[in-house]
């Protein structure tokens, strides 16, 4: 009898060893899936994060949003007083002699800046209102640049315009990207009938005199220092000077 006992006593205690075996190891199998999951989760967090720390923003220098292609079909000299079909113009018949490059503070002649533009230079305008600090911006951005126009220009389309060429793009403030590529892509290029060509030794001393001529300019002088360029029937009544 006690044999028999013992049997069932041994019997239950190897019973409840296995249940107890059997509840360690589903909480081993539940327990799994959890750790996958978080792992999961932080490696999905840490390569959002790491993909949006390596964001850059890259422009296509051949295809810069909103720049406008024009088509010019003369380039001739003359002392005419234009009309051109865009506002600042981009291109077509000019004066004889261009500004000089540079940032200026005062309005420029249009048939002098199309003679700049056709050497290959950039023109930024933008609105006489237009807040100082966009000024400053746009003065960061040309900074060791030689080869650009800069000046106020009335009733133009947009606060800001880049023109060269043949090309132009409106900008709405001076921290739009497409500035710098419009520079990059346009200053100098092959849709310039004369890249390269130079910019001094024309008219104007920056930043506040958009008129006084070169006296190696080839322009010719009255006795008191004036010009005669034709256009608007006006003379520049300026004195020379050999610093531009």
């Amino acid at each position: 009898m006690l044999m028999f006992n013992e049997k069932i006593f041994f019997s239950f205690f190897i019973f409840l060893l296995l249940i107890g075996c059997s509840e360690t190891q589903n909480e081993v199998v539940n327990t799994q899936p959890t750790s996958e999951t978080s792992s999961t989760s932080s490696t999905s967090s840490t390569s959002s994060t790491s993909s949006t720390s390596s964001t850059t923003t890259t422009i296509d220098l051949d295809n810069i949003d909103g720049v406008e292609y024009l088509t010019i079909t003369s380039r001739s000299h003359t002392e005419e007083d234009l009309d051109y079909p865009t506002t600042p113009p981009a291109g077509g018949d000019h004066l004889g002699i261009w500004h000089n490059c540079g940032k200026y503070l005062v309005e420029l002649l249009d048939e002098a800046a199309v003679h700049t533009l056709e050497h290959g230079v950039v023109w930024i305008t933008y609105l006489p209102d237009i807040l100082s600090t966009e000024i400053e911006k746009l003065d960061e951005l040309l900074e060791g640049n030689q080869r650009f126009l800069m000046s106020p220009y009335t009733d133009q389309p947009a606060p800001i315009v880049l023109t060269s060429w043949g090309r132009r793009l409106e900008i709405q403030n001076a921290d739009d990207s497409r500035i710098l590529a419009f520079i990059e892509a346009f200053t100098d290029s092959s849709s310039s009938p004369e890249p390269g060509v130079t910019c001094n030794g024309g008219l104007g001393i920056p930043p506040s005199d958009a008129f006084t001529p070169n006296t190696n300019s080839g322009v010719e002088h009255g006795d008191n220092g004036s010009i005669e360029i034709g256009i608007r029937s006006q003379s520049i009544s300026t004195v020379g000077s050999e610093n531009t």
